[in-house]
């Protein structure tokens, strides 16, 4: 990942028609490529958002991703959060990625709640490497596995030490995220 040159950056916001829908994007770009490099915000038309670090147009550092999953149901929505380590626009590194779902009678059926997380290493945009993933079957009722996992999918059983390593790299990029995060909303300025 190259260095880049923070005086060669200057504050832009953009909106822009893309695959999807019209999308905007709040941050820092590099004059000279005309690219989206430093800290930024894109709220995509799909309903996406990744506020973090971007290198040459890309996801590459420590960020967060808010995405919506086109499963939805009549009862509610789900979505995906993962806050820790992009390379190449894609999760990469350690992190922490949790799915949600949302009622869409909240009143009647309580806030949005945890449906499972995956804390640990990621590789291309999947879960691979050392990690812990939860699965929430209700408030008290859940099951843990942790071990080596490989697209996603959990191959074997590793060691304790292993995997409290993986998490607590996991847990720390995912500190590191929020604070890009803090970072992001005192240099990037709100707008509606």
């Amino acid at each position: 990942m190259a260095l880049i040159d923070p005086y060669k950056l200057i504050m832009h916001d953009i909106i822009y028609k893309d695959d999807e829908n019209k999308s905007r994007y709040i941050g820092q770009i590099d004059q000279k490529k005309e690219e989206k490099n430093g800290i930024g915000k894109e709220e995509f038309g799909n309903g996406c958002t990744y506020i973090g670090h971007w290198v040459n147009g890309l996801f590459c550092g420590h960020g967060k991703l808010y995405t919506r999953e086109t499963k939805t149901s009549d009862s509610g929505e789900y979505s995906l959060c993962y806050s820790g380590e992009f390379e190449d626009g894609l999760m990469h590194g350690f992190g922490v990625l949790v799915r949600y779902f949302t009622p869409s009678d909240t009143r009647r059926n309580g806030p949005k709640r945890i449906i499972d997380q995956y804390t640990g290493q990621f590789a291309s945009g999947k879960a691979r490497g050392i990690g812990r993933r939860t699965i929430y079957h209700s408030k008290h009722n859940f099951e843990t596995c942790e071990g080596k996992f490989i697209n996603n999918q959990l191959t074997y059983q590793s060691r304790s030490e292993h995997i409290e390593m993986a998490v607590e790299r996991a847990e720390e990029s995912q500190r590191i995220a929020e604070a890009v995060l803090s970072e992001s909303i005192r240099i990037i300025p709100t707008t509606n």
